[in-house]
């Protein structure tokens, strides 16, 4: 019984994960401060040591579904995908990218990059078109990464982006996460400083008004 219920349980889990291949409203989204967040995450995920001290402090934004992001890098970032035996470490970096002559559906204009190394055995070139290709397992994602390569690469697409992967010429593989660079949003305008009331000075001498009432009850309530 509980090993059928471990069973649903991932099954529950992949579809989950399918429904949220389909990105929801993209938000704002600081790339290298996510990073910098998930960075306890990202390193129980390698199993290796990851080195993320290329990825600036902050400042490199776009748009996505801040949930689908935070597991594609983390699919990116895990050993259970192909290509990954014999790894050591692995090195994620982000930046700014002009695209002059896109790659394949990549538009020109400016990207937010990131960029997953490793020194793995790399993946054959017959097998790595079928890395993004959807499906759905009923194994443990710490397991099988291969659903959170895929939806990495839909969500790439879906936000007017790209995921490349390439093999290092000598040994290791690259991914690398296209996302449409934005303008960083406004910053919320401060709200107007409370004007302060004046203190009267130490030595203001208290002042008498003198009221002039015919009604008792109005006399005793202003006293």
């Amino acid at each position: 019984i509980l090993l059928a219920t471990e069973r649903i349980a991932r099954i529950t889990n992949q579809l989950s994960g399918f429904t949220r291949s389909s990105p929801g409203t993209p938000v704002d989204l600081d790339v290298a401060a996510l990073l910098h967040e998930l960075a306890p995450q990202i390193q129980e995920a390698a199993g290796v040591p990851a080195d993320l001290s290329e990825v600036p402090p902050g400042g490199l934004w776009t748009q996505a579904d801040p949930d689908l992001l935070r597991d594609s890098i983390l699919a990116l970032a895990s050993p259970a995908r192909e290509g990954t035996a014999g790894r050591t470490q692995v090195r994620i970096s982000c930046f700014a990218r002009e695209v002059q002559e896109p790659p394949s559906r990549l538009g020109s204009g400016r990207y937010a990059v990131i960029q997953v190394d490793d020194d793995g055995e790399g993946v054959p070139e017959s097998r790595q078109t079928a890395m993004f290709e959807e499906f759905l397992t009923v194994k443990d994602p710490k397991r099988n990464a291969a659903p959170g390569i895929a939806r990495a690469y839909r969500m790439a697409r879906d936000t007017g982006g790209e995921a490349v992967f390439q093999n290092l010429p000598v040994k290791g593989s690259r991914f690398l996460l296209y996302l449409p660079e934005r303008p960083a949003p406004p910053v919320p305008a401060a709200p107007p400083a409370r004007p302060e009331i004046a203190e009267p000075p130490s030595d203001a001498r208290l002042e008498t008004v003198l009221l002039v009432e015919d009604e008792g009850g109005i006399r005793a309530l202003v006293r």
